[in-house]
This record gives C-alpha cells, sequence and structure tokens, in this order.
C-alpha cells in the first residue's frame, strides 16, 4: 500500500469516528434538551398552579369576611325584634339567624372540603418558622394546625420542614416559649402515628433525630427536646427499631464496603465483626427512649442476630455491654 492510499485509509477512518462522535453528541444533547424541556414545563404549571391556588384562596378568605360582615349586620338587625312571626309572615330573628349560621356552616364546609389542606400546609410552614425563630405562636394557631397533624401527609410535612431547616444550621437554641410550642407540635403528631404505615415511620424517624438538635437553656444548662420526648409510647414499639436498624445498617454498609464493590467480596469475619458493631452502637442508643426494659433490649438483640445471622459470641458481646450500660445508667 502506498503513502497516499495509507493516508486517505486513515482519513476516512478520523472522519466516520468524528462522525461517529458527533451523532452521538447529538443524541445527548437532544435528550438534554428534552429533559430540559420537561423541567421547565414542571415548573411552569407548578407556578400556575401555585397562582390558580392563590387566587381561589384570596377569593374564599374575602367571601368568608363578607358572609361575616352579613351575618352581623344581620344579628343586630333583628334582635330588637321580639315576635316570633311578623304580621305579614316573613321570617322571625330565630329563623334568619339560623339561616345566617347556615350560610356560615356551607362556607366552612366548602373552605374545609377545597383549601383547607392547602391552607393548613401553609399554616404549619408559618408556625413552624416562627417557632424556629423563637416567635411567640398562640395557641390557636396551634389548634389550627391539629387536624393536620391528625394525618400522616401533616406530620410528613412538619418532619420534612425541620429537616429542611436544619440543612443550613447544625442546631437551633429556642426561647422558653418557643421550645414549649414545639414540644406541643411534637406530641401531637407522635400521639398519632402509626408505625405500621411506612410514611409515619419516616416521620417518627425524622422527628427522633431532630429532637437531638432543638434545644433551650435552663438553669445554665442544655436541654435537648429528646430528653423531654424519650418516655413517649411510640417508642416502645420494637418494630420502630427494627425498621430504624435496618435502615441504618444499609446506609453504613454501603458505607464501609464501597471498596468491595469492584474487588472481592468481604469475608464472613469482616461481615460478622461490622454487623456486630453496628447493633451494639444501635442498642445502646435505644436506652431511656420509650422506658424499654432491659431485658426487652436483650430480645431486640436476639432477633436482629437471628436476622442477619450472627454468631452467639457476638452476641454476647453486645449482650454484655447492654448490662455494663445498665448498671452505669
Amino acid at each position: 500500500m502506498s503513502k497516499s492510499e495509507s493516508y486517505d485509509t486513515v482519513v476516512q477512518a478520523l472522519t466516520g469516528e468524528k462522525e461517529q462522535i458527533i451523532e452521538q453528541y447529538e443524541r445527548e444533547l437532544a435528550s438534554i434538551r428534552e429533559e430540559r424541556d420537561k423541567a421547565l414545563k414542571q415548573l411552569e404549571d407548578e407556578r400556575e398552579k401555585r397562582k390558580s391556588l392563590s387566587y381561589k384562596f384570596s377569593l374564599l378568605k374575602r367571601e368568608e369576611s363578607k358572609t361575616k360582615r352579613e351575618s352581623l349586620g344581620l344579628l343586630r338587625r333583628t334582635k330588637p325584634v321580639k315576635s316570633m312571626t311578623s304580621s305579614n309572615g316573613s321570617s322571625n330573628p330565630r329563623s334568619l339567624r339560623m339561616s345566617s349560621n347556615r350560610r356560615l356552616q356551607r362556607n366552612r364546609s366548602f373552605l374545609n372540603t377545597t383549601m383547607i389542606p392547602d391552607m393548613s400546609l401553609a399554616a404549619l410552614e408559618g408556625i413552624t418558622t416562627d417557632i424556629l425563630n423563637s416567635i411567640v405562636v398562640t395557641s390557636t394557631r396551634i389548634d389550627n394546625v391539629r387536624g393536620l397533624l391528625k394525618t400522616d401527609a401533616g406530620r410528613r410535612c412538619l418532619a420534612f420542614l425541620l429537616r429542611e431547616h436544619f440543612k443550613t444550621v447544625a442546631s437551633v437554641k429556642l426561647s422558653n416559649t418557643s421550645f414549649e410550642s414545639m414540644l406541643v407540635i411534637y406530641k401531637l403528631s407522635l400521639d398519632e402515628i402509626h408505625i405500621s404505615n411506612g410514611a409515619d415511620y419516616i416521620s417518627a424517624k425524622l422527628l427522633r433525630e431532630l429532637s437531638f438538635r432543638i434545644y433551650r437553656q435552663k438553669r445554665n444548662t442544655s436541654e435537648y427536646l429528646k430528653e423531654r420526648i424519650k418516655g413517649h409510647f411510640i417508642f416502645m414499639h420494637l418494630g420502630f427499631w427494627e425498621e430504624y436498624f435496618c435502615d441504618d445498617l444499609a446506609k453504613a454498609y454501603s458505607k464501609a464496603f464501597v471498596q468491595y464493590a469492584k474487588q472481592t467480596k468481604a469475608s464472613t469475619d469482616e461481615h460478622n465483626v461490622f454487623l456486630a458493631r453496628q447493633l451494639e452502637k444501635f442498642v445502646l442508643q435505644m436506652f431511656g427512649w420509650g422506658k424499654i426494659p432491659v431485658a426487652t433490649l436483650h430480645h431486640f438483640v436476639s432477633q436482629m442476630a437471628d436476622k442477619f445471622d450472627l454468631p452467639d459470641d457476638y452476641v454476647s458481646q453486645i449482650e454484655d455491654a447492654i448490662n455494663h450500660e445498665a448498671k452505669s445508667d
């Protein structure tokens, strides 16, 4: 093959490779543009939805205010009348008041069925923000979100609002009043939690974790929210702690054994040592929560050991650690 032929062959090969690269780049660019357009469309839809909700909310508030004004004016006009029925057969004051009350009830009913979830979520966000900034929150405002906290969606909203706040700060020091308000919100949520509900389990876990970061200054010491919720009955459920441990174990395992992903698998002994350390660390953190007896902690360790095939000698070490902690506690 001559030099010119060799050169032409190389040029053709490079040209073909270049075209393939360009085609691949165009496909990837088209995919990126498509994803961008979808994201922009979703953002625009969300904006329109918010505008619509805001407009409906303003109309409903205006209508409610108008109805209340009409009701008050009607009651004032009819109050001096003493007869039950007028001579011309028109409605008496009692029936007028009842009619007015029906309008108010109908208006509130419509409000509850259409907009209360959105209004309550906004109210919950406002209360949470105010408490975290040590702004006094009235009992009336708390009562306004009591119904929302009876739903798993409301409890989940509270947990995620708090989690978002703590993405920017390590901990929050509250005033005495705000600390007590946060405690009320916490207890309202925990009282309604059902561990069998997966969403509720996540809420309970988040609320527990975040309680380590909320505190107040009391008698020259820091009192954390965790100390005030430890005794709640929700933390007596071993099902909650089992899910909690499995979650923590999965996260810790993925971090600890990431080096084995492209190499060889970890040995059985390494797994057992790792599992025993994680279980011991976790069960010692359960002390004081839900007033769980030591015997129940031993039972929990046995359950987890059976679940993950942990040898008895490791179990004995963990049980010794539990007994030692119980004596020192």
